[in-house]
């Protein structure tokens, strides 16, 4: 393959081997766990490497337009790597054990203490730059990222307060018209998709009503009220039904009937007893839903202009920034793969019986 070196495919041998020990080590086993998180990691790098690649376009004549003489483009593709000395493209390989390599680099250069940066930066691979400004992707991730998890974070926070708030309601008023309501609300979150509850938000709460801003970031939280609305329904949705069934399934217990038979009120049953015993369902699936909440801020903060990595992720695949897009996936895939090991954890030790299933 084109420009490939022994490095380049020691480094794809270790892509593969990671995934290899993951999927053979014990499902419980801790060695396993950081690994699955590392194979998730790579898998989604080689993923979009390969559909980046398969885009049509040359990276050399976005950045200088059609004009540009063939010199400077093959010039231009010399130095962001996409062709050998000869003007060969290189093949994916070689691309992709250099960008595996440089976020290695890049990752041990972020953690290091900035006397230390300067020291260790020429020995080790040269991190993945942006083809358009040549700055280090970790920089121009870092601008974005405080906005990106600002907004997740909201939109979490709602959809477990309205979400668990709907689901109890369904549950324990199950049947009645309080109930009944809790479920159609529910419904119609999950029904309703973001790219047209996003600009209907728009229309209502800042062009009709002028309460809020329609986009940007400008004004703080203001800003982000509508798109954590926008961004959390969904989940919300997800989560009020996960709720409702979680809960149905415990008050039929022996031992709920047993703390109504002592005299418990019922706010006691549902929050010291049921609540808990239900709490591990729920707590997965905010897990499971973790990922796809990072995917679908792309939707929202495209709608209202939010300046996050989904809008970042945009731009760059428009512009065949590659580093990025490959830098932002894999920063994603990362985070969705470490909140889903942090679930697991936690489950763990709210449910004392899945602790008891490993050391079996």
């Amino acid at each position: 393959m084109s420009g490939a070196t022994l490095a380049d495919w020691l480094t794809i041998a270790a892509v593969v081997a990671a995934i290899v020990a993951a999927a053979a080590l014990g499902h419980s086993s801790a060695p396993r766990r950081v690994l699955a998180v590392l194979a998730t990691a790579l898998g989604a790098t080689v993923l979009v490497s390969g559909l980046v690649r398969a885009v049509p376009g040359d990276p050399a004549t976005i950045i200088l337009g059609e004009q540009a003489s063939t010199d400077a483009r093959l010039a231009l593709s010399r130095e962001l790597g996409l062709v050998d000395e000869s003007g060969a493209p290189l093949g994916l390989v070689p691309q992709l054990g250099r960008f595996v390599r440089g976020a290695g680099a890049a990752l041990l250069l972020a953690a290091a203490p900035a006397a230390l940066e300067e020291r260790l930066a020429p020995r080790l691979s040269p991190e993945p730059r942006s083809f358009r400004t040549r700055e280090p992707v970790r920089t121009v991730i870092a601008r974005r990222l405080g906005a990106t998890l600002a907004l997740a974070g909201a939109a979490m926070l709602l959809a477990i307060a309205a979400g668990v708030s709907l689901g109890a309601i369904a549950a324990v008023r199950r049947g009645q018209a309080l109930g009944l309501l809790a479920e159609g609300a529910s419904l119609l979150g999950a029904a309703v998709p973001r790219f047209w509850l996003g600009p209907l938000l728009i229309l209502v709460f800042a062009l009709g009503l002028r309460w809020l801003p329609p986009s940007g970031a400008d004004l703080g939280v203001r800003s982000l009220v509508l798109p954590a609305i926008s961004l959390g329904t969904a989940l919300a949705a997800v989560l009020a039904r996960t709720t409702r069934s979680a809960l149905l399934e415990v008050l039929g217990d022996d031992f709920i009937r047993t703390a109504r038979a002592k005299g418990l009120p019922p706010g006691a049953v549902l929050t010291r007893h049921a609540a808990r015993a239900a709490a591990v369902p729920i707590i997965t699936m905010i897990g499971l839903q973790l990922g796809g909440l990072l995917a679908g801020a792309i939707v929202t903060e495209k709608v209202f202009a939010w300046p996050g990595m989904g809008t970042l992720l945009l731009e760059s695949i428009r512009r065949l920034d590659v580093p990025v897009v490959q830098g932002v996936v894999l920063l994603t895939a990362v985070g969705a793969a470490v909140a889903t090991l942090g679930v697991e954890e936690l489950t763990r030790l709210v449910d004392p019986r899945l602790r008891r299933e490993d050391h079996a």
